[in-house]
C-alpha cells in the first residue's frame, strides 16, 4: 500500500509539472501572437491557460494574470489591465515573489501616469524600483527609472527627471538593452529641450 501511495503521489506531481510547463508554453505563445497583432488568438490562448493554471501555485496563476494585464495594456484597455495587474500582484505578494510584485506594480504605475494619477504613480513606481534595486535586476530597474523620469517630466520636475533617465541610460548601456536605451535617450532629449538645454 505504501509503495502504491508513493507511486500515486509521484504520478500526480509529474502531471502537475507537465501542466505547469504546458501553461507556461501557452503563455509565451500568446505573447508571441500578441506581438504579431493576433489579439483574438492571444486572448483565447491566455484565458485557456488561466483555466488550466487554477489550482496550481499562486505564482503560476499570477504570471498568467500578469500576461493578461499586459495584453489589455497593449490594446489600451486600461480598466481591465488594472484588474489583472492587481490580481497578479496579490498572488505574487501572497507567495513573496518579489520580482513578480515589482513587475506588477511597475505596470500599475505606468497606467497611473497615463491616467494622470501622479501621487499613486509615484508610490507604485517607488515600490517597484526599490524591489528591483534589492534584487539587483538591472533591466527591471531601468524600466522603472524611465517611468519615474517620465512622471517627473509630466510634473515639470525636469532636473529630477534628468536624474532618473540618466541612471536608466547607464543601466541599459551596461546590459546592452538597445531598444530600451533608444527610449530612455529620446525621453532625456525631450527633457533637455524643456529645460532649453539645446546642446544636450
Amino acid at each position: 500500500l505504501k509503495c502504491f501511495r508513493i507511486a500515486n503521489e509521484n504520478e500526480l506531481k509529474a502531471r502537475d509539472n507537465f501542466l505547469k510547463e504546458f501553461c507556461e508554453k501557452r503563455r509565451k505563445r500568446a505573447e508571441y501572437l500578441l506581438s504579431q497583432g493576433e489579439f483574438e488568438k492571444a486572448f483565447d490562448l491566455i484565458f485557456k491557460s488561466i483555466k488550466l493554471s487554477e489550482g496550481f501555485s499562486n505564482t503560476s496563476l499570477g504570471l498568467q494574470y500578469y500576461s493578461l494585464a499586459v495584453y489589455y495594456f497593449d490594446t489600451k484597455d486600461y480598466e481591465n489591465s488594472i484588474i489583472y495587474y492587481t490580481k497578479a500582484n496579490e498572488l505574487f505578494v501572497s507567495e513573496n515573489f518579489e520580482y513578480g510584485e515589482a513587475r506588477a506594480t511597475n505596470g500599475l504605475g505606468t497606467i497611473a501616469i497615463i491616467q494622470n494619477r501622479i501621487n499613486e504613480a509615484n508610490h507604485l513606481l517607488d515600490v517597484s524600483s526599490s524591489i528591483y534595486r534589492k534584487l539587483s535586476h538591472s533591466a527591471g530597474l531601468s524600466r522603472a527609472l524611465t517611468d519615474l523620469g517620465n512622471l517627473e517630466k509630466a510634473s515639470k520636475n525636469y532636473f529630477k527627471a534628468v536624474e532618473y533617465l540618466s541612471e536608466s541610460i547607464i543601466l541599459r548601456r551596461e546590459i546592452n538593452h538597445v531598444q530600451g536605451l533608444i527610449t530612455s535617450l529620446t525621453e532625456l532629449g525631450e527633457t533637455y529641450l524643456l529645460l532649453e538645454n539645446f546642446e544636450k
